[in-house]
């Protein structure tokens, strides 16, 4: 950057500068008026050649003193505007003014939404992308979730080389639902966006699969190097506590990997343009983006692809050689061909996973066809995950033994018996009839809680958006316990299938689940609310309220498939009979007869994560929200404000203090009755309390129930011709 002379000259060149231009830039610029802005800008440049001849390099766009002038030719360069994704990017000619830094460093990251290009060459053929991807799709979450389910079920493959398989699987799952649904759903979509937020946690989830993947590709090719080359020590050297530790290191390299990249692109300045050219986010694709200094990133790209994807391919190749050496060695046809389909399927996979990583990132960038980029990352990012479960399936005698019919021959016990209430044979008309009524009033008031929220504007609110979806879960809670109840009554034998058990199970701990997360949601609506009013409207905007939703009810769905998806597995030999009147996790394994300990951790993990966390978060909400009560100078506002929590509130602590009973009570000293008693608090009479609570604490709901009242009361008899 040449500057001028004297110091003092160019701060009067600047000085005289701002007061023709700079102001009515800013001011342009202040009312959105990108061609103002643009036309001042202009005039600031034509200024700039009337700078003294001695100054001639005043158009440099590099950063300088305080007391310097720069001019970006990024105007000229541009013949209109960027997209509105382009958030702050100013691009006029504009002075280099100390007082212009604060909001310049505010606005680094100019792009907050990406476009993709991917598939955008061949818009009538979008259809028919959508039908094959979405095939490819469920043909890899089948095929994974068969070798994870077989891997379990079958005592042949509960060895080291299956136990990374089913990993591999898991790995293969994770992998593909980065992608394939963020695809699929651009297939309907006009603009093909994504969040530059969103665009770095795909990134996130998207490099740790690839690297842990990698990893443990590398730890399967060593099992199969201990078990060809020292079969009497690959006990010992492939324990159960080696091979935990393989997965695990596995998973935190590509997850350190991960951290890593994402963390550095989180700091790029991206200034457009907003497209990539493809159908996924990926760290080359964000670099060829960035108009900052990318070196940093690209270092350590470099130095992860050795660490992370070539040292491991080296290991596996030198592991395969020696295998290979060894096997030659064998005197026998029969012995070499033996040894060899031991780690033929692994070796497969390992040139697929390879291969097509190697095509995808190291070919020549000579070209630029979209199209062939696009093959390429399918191949590698699509087509690769759903061929390893069929490589596995084809090449492997124990995994084809694994048929469909012995997996559903697992379970012994086909029927279970419910015991729930057999101690009153007497009073099972009475238990009837206050469960029919307690059944009813629970329909009757979470649908008018519904129906009230959707017909009065003063509940078109997020609080009361979050309350009729609690109260749709709370008619899907009871209705999937209490019709079987009240049937089961009538029944001589309280029977149910282990399908429809699993299938209850499935319901029940999806609403459950959800529950705990939408009440966690509900509370940071309260918790914005009181603490935040003036930022409400942006916090809790339509698009957050719709996806807390839709994330409590990923989180319970995913929840759910993952506890029954385990219990699916267990083997049931007897007894049959279950001491309650509807089926749960817990009761499930008690009568289990095969290893549960996979089961059981999964569930103190989901219970630490679906059930403590959100309940800990509401937690500490509420102290702050009453912290910020006890604040407000007036006892009247004191009271309003506590008065827009105290539903959700008493909502809050029946749920989890029920809950926490029902879950967390000493498995000892505790009667069938004690024990149904408190599943009845906790599953019957809890989602019949909930519209009471909020229509007894409430007067917006109350009086949208008058008003839903004196509309049904209304008949054409009534009305006046």
């Amino acid at each position: 950057m040449t500057t001028c002379g004297e110091g003092t000259r160019v701060e009067t060149l600047c000085l005289e500068m701002r007061s023709r231009n700079m102001s009515e830039t800013i001011a342009a610029a202040g009312r959105g008026n990108m061609s103002e802005t643009i036309a001042a800008a202009g005039r600031g440049a034509e200024s700039l050649q009337e700078a003294p001849a001695h100054c001639p390099d005043l158009t440099s766009p590099r950063r300088t003193p305080s007391w310097t002038c720069t001019v970006s030719l990024a105007s000229t360069r541009r013949s209109s505007p960027p997209r509105s994704t382009v958030r702050g990017a100013l691009y006029p000619t504009l002075c280099d003014m100390p007082y212009l830094r604060p909001l310049e460093m505010n606005n680094q990251t100019h792009v907050t939404e990406l476009i993709f290009l991917g598939f955008s060459n061949h818009p009538n053929l979008r259809g028919l992308f959508f039908f094959i991807f979405l095939v490819i799709y469920l043909t890899t979450l089948l095929g994974n979730t068969l070798i994870i389910m077989a891997t379990r079920i079958s005592p042949a493959l509960h060895t080291p080389m299956y136990y990374f398989l089913s990993n591999l699987s898991f790995l293969d799952i994770c992998y593909t639902s980065t992608t394939i649904p963020v695809m699929l759903l651009n297939f309907f979509r006009e603009e093909k966006t994504i969040s530059y937020e969103g665009c770095l946690s795909q990134i996130f989830f998207l490099v740790t699969c690839a690297g842990s993947e990698c990893v443990l590709l590398a730890a399967m090719a060593y099992d199969r190097y201990v078990a060809i080359c020292h079969p009497l020590r690959y006990p010992t050297l492939m324990s159960v506590k080696v091979c935990v530790f393989l997965v695990i290191g596995s998973w935190l390299c590509g997850l350190v990997n991960s951290v890593t990249h994402t963390a550095l692109a989180a700091t790029l300045t991206l200034c457009g343009p907003n497209q990539i050219s493809h159908f996924l986010c990926d760290i080359p694709l964000i670099l060829k983006l960035s108009c900052s200094d990318t070196s940093l990133n690209e270092s350590v790209l470099h130095v992860a692809s050795a660490t992370i994807g070539l040292s491991p391919c080296l290991f596996t190749a030198v592991s395969y050689t020696l295998i290979i050496s060894a096997i030659l060695r064998i005197p026998s046809a029969q012995g070499r061909s033996k040894a060899f389909s031991t780690c033929a399927s692994h070796l497969t996979v390992v040139v697929v996973f390879f291969g097509t990583a190697n095509f995808n990132y190291d070919r020549p960038n000579v070209g630029d066809d979209l199209d062939m980029d696009i093959l390429v990352s399918v191949l590698f990012c699509v087509v690769t995950p759903m061929f390893n479960p069929i490589i596995y399936s084809l090449r492997n005698k124990e995994v084809k033994a694994m048929t469909p019919l012995e997996m559903n021959n697992q379970t012994h016990v086909t029927e279970l018996i419910f015991l729930g209430f057999s101690n009153h044979p007497n009073l099972r008309g009475l238990f009837f009839f206050i469960f029919l009524v307690i059944y009813l009033t629970t329909l009757l008031g979470n649908t008018l809680i519904i129906m009230a929220t959707r017909i009065s504007p003063a509940l078109h609110t997020p609080m009361y958006y979050f309350l009729s979806n609690l109260s749709f879960l709370d008619i899907c809670y009871t209705s999937t316990t209490i019709p079987v109840m009240l049937l089961n009554f009538f029944r001589e034998e309280k029977t149910i299938s282990y399908e429809g058990c699993l299938s209850q199970i499935f319901f029940l701990v999806t609403c459950a689940g959800s529950e705990c997360v939408l009440l966690a949601a509900m509370a940071y609506d309260r918790y914005v609310a009181i603490c935040h009013p003036l930022r409400y409207p942006t916090l809790m905007s339509v698009k957050v309220c719709v996806f807390l939703v839709i994330g409590s009810w990923l989180c319970g769905l995913v929840n759910s498939v993952t506890h029954t998806a385990l219990a699916a597995t267990l083997t049931l030999c007897g007894p049959n009979q279950i001491s309650h009147f509807l089926c749960d996790i817990p009761l499930i394994l008690k009568l289990s007869c095969s290893d549960t300990s996979l089961n059981e951790s999964v569930l103190h993990v989901a219970s630490a994560t679906i059930g403590l966390s959100p309940c800990l978060f509401t937690a500490v909400s509420y102290t702050l929200i009453i912290s910020a009560i006890l604040r407000i100078p007036s006892a009247q506002g004191r009271s309003k404000a506590f008065s827009t929590c105290a539903s959700h509130l008493t909502v809050v602590v029946v749920f989890y203090g029920t809950a926490n009973i029902n879950y967390d009570k000493p498995s000892k000293g505790y009667s069938l009755d004690m024990d149904i008693l408190v599943s009845v608090l906790f599953c019957v009479v809890t989602p019949m309390f909930n519209p009471i609570i909020y229509s007894l604490r409430n007067k917006e709901v109350k009086g949208a129930l008058r008003k839903l009242a004196g509309l049904g009361c209304m008949s054409p008899g009534n009305v006046s011709a």
